[in-house]
């Protein structure tokens, strides 16, 4: 990098290194020039209020303000003429400054704290605000001191600048296959303010919530009024919530999304009232971040928003009910406590039982796996004798896939009817194609699905 050579009056001043600089509070040629490097005046260089950095954790930033005020400054920030960039906006009390911040706004906040006269700035001029912004994310999303929410913020003005989340994946150095990971961070930012809060690094461990279930209620979309007294009816519905109006909550969302206005606010209030009802019930319904995540899962599943959005739900999906039954069942098999515990642990619980107990309990554990297996072995008889051809028999029932939709949104476990499926396959936009990976076993190939639609066309 080339430093700066005056071409105007300068300063001499002291860095606390007792390094000597030279800074000039005038315009210089190389302030304009793209790659050049020198020292600036901190409060000379103008914070970008529209920077995704939400936090600036006071623990972290003390640490840094030490480390400033004992040697300076080491890492360049990186800056850009404001007259080179008419898109950024500054706060009044930054009416002074020459650069906008790039990067390194917590080192010019310390430098600024603490005095320190001069910091090392690397200048960069940038073609529009696209190629501004995308350097911008870039040089601060892969840092590791970053939040969750911060990085789906980051995340979220790269896909704005039209980026993919595979191509986002790429980009800040993970594999193409981390879209998915891209996907999950940008849910967290459409999560309600409050319960955004629960996945705060800071916030104690037994008031969190694990991020794989906030990512599952930032997937939730604006729900109707139907949904959610289907929700309430199974699940219930907390006190605090009981209170608040939902059918205006309802009529709002609708009257927006009517008005085309392109405001949000009504629709997000109804989503976050929605969020919250979910992870009420979640909380309620399932004791591990696994479980919760699962109960979620299957409830969104139950919407049919979340199935085609386009089709009604016809008789043939009444015995899905007891489909989640025997999910539901299982699930509560499993996750039951006592299978993990230990065998000293079952003689001290088992201490003060007579013989005759216990072996109730015993007979009445293999009469239930008894049972298990016998409905096991039925499950098994009943997919042999549907045989190979059941899997193509897709012109009666829904497929669950993954896929990009029209708007390149990620939609994770969607029910399609078997024409939606043929379209998606052939627009490579399923979600193992995008992803670049093998057919899951369980998808049909998509000749079979042809065949099975137009064999019940002739039919």
């Amino acid at each position: 990098m080339d430093v700066a050579t005056a071409h105007s009056p300068q300063e001499v001043v002291r860095l606390p290194d007792d390094q000597e600089v030279e800074i000039s509070r005038t315009p210089e040629d190389w302030w304009r020039q793209h790659g050049k490097a020198g020292y600036m005046d901190p409060k000379l260089l103008a914070p970008d209020p529209d920077q995704p950095r939400i936090h600036m954790h006071d623990h972290d930033l003390d640490e840094l303000k030490e480390s400033v005020r004992a040697y300076g400054v080491r890492d360049s920030l990186i800056v850009t003429p404001l007259a080179s960039a008419p898109w950024v906006t500054i706060k009044p009390e930054h009416d002074g400054a020459y650069f906008a911040i790039v990067s390194g706004h917590r080192r010019r906040k310390a430098a600024v704290e603490e005095a320190v006269p001069a910091v090392p700035i690397l200048v960069r001029i940038y073609k529009n605000q696209s190629a501004f912004r995308t350097d911008q994310l870039l040089l601060n999303a892969t840092r590791s001191d970053l939040t969750p929410l911060e990085e789906g913020w980051y995340f979220t003005r790269l896909k704005q600048e039209g980026h993919s989340d595979a191509k986002i994946a790429k980009m800040v150095g993970k594999a193409k296959s981390d879209a998915a990971h891209v996907a999950s961070r940008i849910s967290l930012t459409r999560l309600a303010p409050d319960i955004q809060e629960l996945i705060a690094p800071k916030l104690r461990k037994h008031r969190k919530i694990s991020l794989d279930v906030a990512a599952r209620l930032g997937r939730l979309e604006v729900p109707s009024l139907e949904e959610v007294d289907v929700l309430i009816e199974d699940g219930g519905i907390s006190d605090e919530l009981r209170d608040v109006d939902i059918e205006k909550l309802a009529e709002n969302a609708e009257n927006e999304a009517t008005n085309k206005n392109g405001g949000t606010e009504a629709r997000n209030a109804f989503r976050f009232f929605f969020q919250r009802l979910m992870l009420y019930q979640a909380r309620r319904h399932a004791k591990t971040a696994q479980g919760m995540t699962r109960f979620i899962h299957r409830r969104m599943l139950k919407l049919p928003s979340y199935r085609s959005g386009h089709h009604a739900r016809g008789e043939r999906f009444v015995p899905k009910k007891r489909w989640q039954q025997l999910l539901t069942f299982i699930d509560n098999a499993t996750e039951l406590p006592c299978i993990a515990w230990s065998e000293d642990e079952w003689k001290r619980i088992v201490h003060n039982r007579s013989n005759t107990e216990v072996r109730a309990a015993i007979g009445a554990l293999r009469s239930a796996s008894s049972k298990q297996w016998e409905l096991a072995k039925l499950l098994e008889h009943v997919v042999s004798t549907r045989g190979q051809g059941a899997d193509t028999k897709v012109i009666d029932t829904m497929i669950r896939v993954t896929y990009i939709d029209d708007n390149e949104r990620r939609m994770p476990n969607a029910l399609v009817p078997p024409k939606r499926y043929v379209t998606l396959w052939h627009a490579r936009k399923l979600g193992f194609q995008v992803d670049e990976k093998p057919k899951p076993e369980e998808l049909p190939d998509v000749k079979d699905v042809e065949k099975a639609i137009a064999s019940a066309s002739a039919s």
